[in-house]
């Protein structure tokens, strides 16, 4: 199997792929989607409409939470997308993890401005400055768990992400 040349990102809570397949040199005759949403069993994804053309109504293809089973926002958590394309001369497989937080990034930006509001007042910003501190290198360390292929330990950094963020127990990282 060859690699299929894509991009995948979020945007405004829209999984996207952006496909470069060279469809005069691998002409597509099917193709198969398949989501991984965090907490969920995989979703094969049917209704987006085939893009095996360069037709640009289709590409990039949009993924809505509805299409993944996800209910109406894509929660945080470490995402996998496989994609395989079939076609005479080749198939075509991309096997990506992503990871998309944005719940404790929207934490983090607040933490931000209340510590920077508290920072006028020098005694009472150094609880707010570790816990900002402590998001943002979790935060960092997730990613690179993905980049390194560790894929539950990135999971396990969401989840404590997550409770630093509601003010939930640490524990939970523990496997409670």
């Amino acid at each position: 199997m060859a690699i299929k040349p894509v991009r995948i990102y979020f945007e405004k809570d829209i999984l996207k792929v952006q496909d470069y397949t060279d469809f005069t040199e691998f002409t597509a005759q099917s193709q198969s989607v398949t989501l991984t949403v965090p907490g969920k069993s995989p979703q094969l994804i049917s209704d987006l409409g085939f893009y095996g053309t360069t037709n640009a109504n289709n590409n990039p293809m949009e993924i809505t939470p509805a299409a993944a089973n996800a209910g109406v926002v894509f929660p945080d958590g470490v995402y996998r997308l496989e994609i395989i394309q079939y076609s005479p001369s080749a198939t075509l497989q991309v096997d990506e993890r992503l990871l998309f937080m944005p719940a404790i990034d929207k934490c983090i930006l607040k933490k931000t401005d209340k510590y920077l509001r508290s920072s006028c007042d020098n005694c009472k910003s150094t609880s707010a400055l570790n816990l900002l501190q402590e998001l943002v290198i979790i935060r960092q360390a997730a990613q690179l768990n993905i980049n390194s292929g560790q894929f539950e330990e990135a999971a396990l950094k969401v989840k404590l992400l997550t409770n630093l963020c509601t003010g939930s127990s640490c524990t939970c990282i523990c496997g409670c």
